[in-house]
């Protein structure tokens, strides 16, 4: 219950982000100003949401001490608010703000090991094939994906925009932007396949010597991918 309601809730706020990101990268081109597009729409209900998740984490986490405190987390949406609202209140990147909605899709799959791990299944087929499948959306949507955001802002010349100060600033902003984006997703990826080889068998400590290695490895992949009830070889 004191994380449910959280989960719910952005796991509802991923899809709908994830739809309008999509939607923006489907209907609209790659641009340095959007003006008064409705492109900036997509990335303000972003921001609306990081406020109610951050204070949510600042009373159930930091106050109430429900949950562990994740200062990654609060780093991570501090740091986004403030570049968005910037973004959305001078129109700069505006677009590629919007494109990394997409970012948001690999959040439904944790929410979902969550709940399997509450509710007492983190030993089952469907935990494994959940978390891989995690790992998996979550290396395309970020990893592959805020790299490719780059690229396309690169090809606009970077927005490079001498017109005034703050737009000859904006270019070392949003470099700024992606070097911490990308570092943060990196390291919580590196923390997921980890944790993924740990859960399959292949992340644990050293092996009893007097175990085979064919047993223990096939005894992993048993307890984590085949039903309950196997046997240990």
């Amino acid at each position: 219950k004191q994380q449910g309601a959280d989960r719910v809730m952005g796991s509802i706020h991923a899809v709908i982000v994830t739809w309008l990101g999509a939607e923006v990268v489907i209907c609209d081109k790659p641009s340095c100003r959007e003006n008064l597009s409705w492109v900036r729409g997509p990335m303000l209900v972003f921001v609306g949401y990081l406020f109610v998740d951050f204070f949510s984490m600042m009373i159930c986490d930091v106050l109430k001490g429900w949950r562990d405190v994740d200062r990654s987390m609060l780093f991570h949406h501090c740091f986004i608010f403030a570049m968005f609202t910037f973004g959305g209140s001078y129109d700069i990147a505006v677009y590629f703000a919007s494109m990394l909605l997409i970012n948001e899709a690999s959040t439904p799959f944790l929410s979902m090991m969550w709940y399997l791990r509450y509710s007492g299944r983190k030993e089952s087929r469907l935990f494994v094939v959940n978390g891989l499948t995690f790992v998996a959306i979550f290396f395309l949507c970020r990893i592959v994906w805020i790299p490719y955001s780059a690229y396309q802002w690169y090809t606009l010349d970077f927005c490079w925009d001498g017109s005034s100060p703050l737009r000859e600033t904006a270019p070392f902003v949003m470099f700024l932007g992606y070097v911490s984006m990308f570092v943060m997703n990196m390291v919580w990826f590196v923390k997921l396949v980890r944790g993924a080889l740990k859960q399959l068998g292949f992340g644990g400590k050293g092996k009893d010597k007097g175990a085979s290695p064919t047993c223990d490895a096939e005894n992993g992949l048993k307890k984590k991918l085949l039903a309950e009830g196997e046997s240990n070889c």
